[in-house]
This record gives structure tokens, sequence and C-alpha cells, in this order.
């Protein structure tokens, strides 16, 4: 499993953006990914970038910490919906190395 510039949960990251108001209150959703994978077996990789200026870096830190082992955090550069193209050598080969050591490859050099 793959998750790119996850959140904690929807009422946990409102509450983060908007701290003046009773956000956690007020989302209609929850969609709780932190609570999610700590009930996965399957090997995670979680990709984020400290730069993301819509979903802050420690969300994604959170929901990994959280998670099972099998995991691994690739931590990137560049906005949230650039992060992967300012990143993209880092980006390409950590994804690679995900899939290839999970499917019990080598990869070419």
């Amino acid at each position: 499993m793959i998750l790119e510039s996850p959140f904690r949960s929807v009422p946990e990251l409102a509450q983060r953006l908007y701290p003046f108001l009773p956000a956690r209150w007020l989302a209609r959703i929850d969609y709780p990914v932190e609570s999610y994978v700590t009930r996965i077996s399957a090997p995670l990789l979680v990709i984020h970038s400290r730069d993301d200026e819509v979903i802050p870096y420690a969300e994604g830190e959170a929901v990994y910490r959280a998670a099972n082992a099998p995991k691994q955090l690739l931590t990137i550069h560049g906005g949230h919906n650039t992060g992967f193209v300012d990143s993209e050598a880092d980006y390409l080969e950590g994804i690679d190395a995900f899939l290839a050591a999970e499917a019990g490859l080598s990869r070419p050099r």
C-alpha cells in the first residue's frame, strides 16, 4: 500500500488547519487514516513532503508511526501538488525500491 501526503483524520486535519474554530466538531466525515493503518498487514510506504502547504508533514509522520511493520517513510520536498515533480528522482527511486523489495526482486543498477 502506498499513501501519499496522508492525514490522520478529517476532523484532526480540520482542527489543525483552523485552530480558531470548533472544526473537529464541524467535520461531517471522519476518514480516520491513522486508525485504518493499524488494521492492515500489507507493506506500507508513506510519501510526504516537508514542504507540503496543504497537509502538514506531521500528519504523514503520525500515520507512519501508527502503522504496523513492514513500513517505510519516504520524505520528499516540494509542494502538495508538485512534490512528485520537484523530487522526481527520489520519488521514483523510493517507489521503485519499495515495490522491488516487497516483490522480492533485485533492482537493476
